[in-house]
């Protein structure tokens, strides 16, 4: 069932349940005023009675029946009957009235004065009527025709209102609620022509007061990210494409070449060589796809862990230096903290590994391995990361572009490298809520810092505190 449609019909059912309330009520309270109108009609007419028969001697049945025909108007099935003290019928008005009323209810009205009850569809009025000529009792009963008539018109009346009112709250129910769903069917029309061709096509965001326009913007939100993760993935698969098409194409120029005639030695030797670049290139291109490929926030499977970002430097630092023995690479701590987990991120080691990794390698590489300086900084707030070359940097309009996918530095060209390695970083950085920023030094190279917010959230047993050396 579509939405407007059960917002009409729910409109219409607490209308219905409203309306018979309020009928109800309107009914039981009309039923309840006929009825007390008609109890004070024949109390008036007993007193009357009670004046006409009493005060003026004592009538006969006939003579009462001229006087009362001539000052009041006769009921429906009206029946006067009044009692002596001793319960004995001394007057009777209506032939067709065979039987009296029990003693108890006429020991009940001399006892309280005044009693109204009702008999089957007849209404009961009885009086105790003090006279000079002795106490009586005076029951005066009817039937409320005229009202229970109103009331069952009131009942036709409300119930064809009632039917009439469900009709008009239906049909205007579901009008309104069209006008109410109509900028939705705009949306699921409009949604339904954007395909991967046209994602930049949007919403029309309305008023952008209500819920409807909320929505509209959020699905346009959406659509901008959809957009430019599109986007991205088409420039990745064809700088990937390219990337990984130029060192297979080398190496089979370079196997067919050797293959057409026989070769000396050293010939075969500079082909092998060359081979060997071209697949270690290939090596690091794919190797760095997988590793931007697994650094993705959807991931499912990613595992975090405490990790002390003292120990992971010291990681990298031996891993760094380890590659390359003539390498030379400083740690500098710097406001270290009392309590060890000021230097605790919850992430996934093996991927901050890779990041810290690639800008140290960076740093090495592009500086013909002179000093690359390590910065740890700790504050209450957050943990910096600092590291610094004495390279070619980076020039000022292409800081920017960096840490886009395959982009390399025009001055990179001459150094092996795929283009991923800084948009992995980067890419890394943002999965821990943390940022990267780049910058060049003054007296020459570059500088990467890297600040991680979420720190000392885990209880864990305490290290040593570092103090602000130089290792």
């Amino acid at each position: 069932m579509k939405i407007r449609n059960k917002l009409t019909i729910i409109y219409t059912l607490i209308t219905a349940l409203i309306l018979l309330c309020i009928n109800f009520y309107i009914y039981y309270v009309s039923s309840i005023y006929m009825k007390n109108s008609f109890y004070a009609e024949l109390k008036q007419r007993a007193f009357i009675i009670a004046q006409l028969y009493l005060e003026e001697d004592e009538m006969e049945a006939n003579q009462f029946k001229q006087v009362k025909s001539k000052s009041l108007q006769t009921l429906p099935k009206e029946v006067i009957r009044i009692y002596d003290s001793i319960n004995g019928p001394a007057f009777v008005f209506d032939s067709t009235a065979k039987n009296g009323y029990n003693k108890e209810i006429i020991e009940q009205i001399r006892k309280e004065k005044y009693l109204e009850f009702e008999d089957k569809d007849s209404q009961m009025v009885g009086i105790y009527y003090l006279d000079n000529q002795g106490n009586f009792v005076i029951i005066v009963s009817a039937i409320n025709e005229n009202g229970i008539s109103r009331l069952a018109n009131l009942k036709e009346i409300l119930i064809i209102g009632f039917i009439l009112s469900l009709i008009i709250v239906y049909f205007t129910g579901n009008f309104f609620s069209r006008q109410v769903m109509r900028p939705m069917s705009n949306i699921i029309r409009k949604v339904n022509k954007i395909t991967a061709s046209n994602l930049h096509l949007r919403l029309n965001t309305g008023n952008g007061k209500d819920e409807i326009s909320e929505l509209a913007f959020t699905f346009n939100n959406m659509l901008n990210r959809l957009e430019k993760v599109f986007e991205m993935q088409k420039t990745f698969v064809q700088n990937a494409s390219h990337e990984l098409r130029t060192p297979l194409t080398s190496l089979i120029l370079e196997i067919e070449v050797i293959l057409e005639k026989g070769r000396s030695n050293e010939e075969y030797k500079e082909t092998l060589k060359s081979i060997l670049f071209e697949a270690e290139h290939l090596n690091i291109l794919t190797t760095s796809l997988l590793n931007l490929a697994n650094s993705s926030s959807d991931n499912p499977t990613m595992y975090y862990e405490n990790i002390y970002m003292d120990d992971l430097l010291l990681e990298v630092k031996k891993e760094a230096e380890t590659q390359v023995s003539d390498r030379v690479i400083k740690i500098q701590y710097i406001n270290m903290p009392s309590d060890s987990l000021g230097l605790v991120i919850k992430g996934n080691k093996k991927l901050l590994h890779i990041a810290i990794f690639n800008i140290v390698e960076n740093a090495c590489k592009f500086s013909d391995n002179k000093e690359v300086m390590i910065v740890l900084e700790c504050s209450d707030k957050n943990i910096k990361i600092i590291i610094s070359d004495q390279g070619v940097g980076i020039p000022e309009k292409e800081m920017e572009k960096i840490f886009e996918p395959f982009y390399r530095a025009s001055n990179a060209y001459n150094h092996l490298g795929s283009g991923i390695g800084l948009s992995l970083v980067k890419k890394i950085i943002e999965l821990h809520k943390g940022k990267i920023n780049v910058s060049n030094n003054p007296n020459g190279g570059t500088m990467f810092e890297m600040i991680f917010y979420q720190i000392g959230s885990i209880i864990l047993p305490d290290k040593t505190q570092l103090k602000n050396e130089i290792y």
